[in-house]
């Protein structure tokens, strides 16, 4: 598609990402002239993923906030949907990950961590629940005076508040999610809200800690029955690496209830207590 111009706003340039849903581009905004990421919705896609992109755009688009990145359009051709985005210079965050031959330091996984919790908690606000948040929805980018920025991204199984449609999102008895960092209420394919999300955190949390989420298995079905039963397993950190701060094992184990109510309820809570247990290190 590249030197297609869309809707005629925006000229393709190359393909930077792509998956089974649909593909990213770089592009240019004719108008002002200024370089975006366009991602552009497969023609064959069904009715559950179109809805599926609508949503991830009117989810994003509620949020202004440093740590989401930012949608500046959503429209339609004939031929597909699009949704405009800010450009990011960067890596997932798994990819991130995936590089580290021991666990980082408790300094990076505070300022990742602390700013993928303030996107959350600023989507709570706002009434959107994501549901989907895993390393793969976190762009690592480096500003210009280079500072590290972690950026949620991919809203399309979000929860949008006020909609006045199934949460689930699926038909019954299919999931939705990514088995490695699901809830237990989410593996049964019911409706979840934040402390979901909350518990997506916990799992991050943990893979930042020991470069492994809580719970593995060799099928997805075995890796959701141990988020549904098996109870979460204490922090395998290697010896020599930094002590944690008792509190911040306290709040990971907390996110990671099987009961939504033993949970932090939000995002913001999470925060807070993730703040608390860091003056601990800090401290000692």
């Amino acid at each position: 598609m590249k030197g297609t111009v869309v809707a005629e706003l925006y000229r393709i340039g190359d393909l930077i990402g792509q998956g089974g849903m649909a593909s990213v581009y770089e592009a240019e905004h004719l108008t002002l002239g200024i370089p975006v990421a366009l991602k552009i919705l497969h023609g064959e896609a069904t009715e559950e993923v179109r809805e599926r992109f609508a949503r991830e755009a009117h989810a994003a688009s509620r949020l202004a906030h440093p740590n989401v990145v930012r949608v500046l359009d959503y429209g339609a051709t004939e031929s597909f949907q699009f949704i405009a985005m800010e450009l990011l210079d960067g890596e997932p965050l798994a990819t991130w990950l995936w590089r580290q031959t021991e666990p980082p330091p408790l300094s990076d996984v505070r300022d990742i961590i602390v700013q993928v919790t303030e996107a959350i908690a600023a989507a709570h606000a706002a009434g959107v629940v994501h549901r989907d948040l895993k390393p793969e929805n976190v762009f690592l980018v480096r500003e210009g005076d280079g500072r590290r920025v972690a950026k949620v991204v991919d809203f399309g199984l979000a929860f949008i508040e006020g909609l006045g449609v199934d949460v689930t999102l699926t038909q019954p008895g299919t999931i939705a999610g990514t088995p490695y960092y699901m809830s237990p209420e989410q593996c049964r394919s019911l409706r979840v809200g934040p402390p979901a999300d909350v518990y997506a955190l916990g799992c991050m949390l943990t893979e930042l800690l020991q470069l492994e989420p809580p719970f593995d298995g060799a099928t997805p079905a075995e890796i959701m029955s141990r988020q549904m039963f098996a109870p979460a397993p204490p922090i395998a950190r290697p010896s020599g690496a930094e002590a944690m701060p008792a509190r911040l094992e306290r709040l990971r184990l907390d996110a990671l209830a099987k009961s939504e109510s033993s949970r932090p309820q939000s995002a913001a809570e999470f925060r807070d207590r993730l703040a608390r247990a860091f003056e601990e290190e800090l401290t000692r």
